[in-house]
């Protein structure tokens, strides 16, 4: 077996070269936020659109806008992945559980 050509890509350009499969969710969410919805995947295409993928203890996140990664306004960031955001939604459901009562949750995951 040989290999002609190896391309490396982040992994968050799947899910970008993807989005068609998910225009129903998209159009809910724009008619949400009270917003036109796209009629054609290709109305998205001059609006900035940012892919996030949430790891266990990091986040990473590219922005695309024009068809384009737009570098300066992508990153990967430590210690802000999925054990990040379930520690901090823990913290905020011990504070209160929005009647007052304390919910004293299980620090252990």
């Amino acid at each position: 077996m040989s290999i002609g050509e190896v391309s490396v890509l982040p992994q968050p350009l799947g899910s970008y070269l993807r989005l068609g499969d998910y225009t129903r969710k998209i159009n809910t969410e724009f008619r949400r936020v009270g917003r036109d919805h796209p009629k054609e995947l290709s109305d998205l295409v001059g609006m900035p659109i940012m892919v996030m993928d949430p790891r266990q203890d990091a986040m990473d996140w590219i922005v695309y806008q024009e068809e384009m990664v737009t570098e300066d306004a992508s990153r990967a960031q430590g210690s802000h992945g999925n054990m990040h955001i379930i520690q901090h939604v823990a913290e905020r459901m011990e504070r209160e559980d929005g009647d007052g009562h304390q919910m004293g949750l299980s620090s252990q995951y």
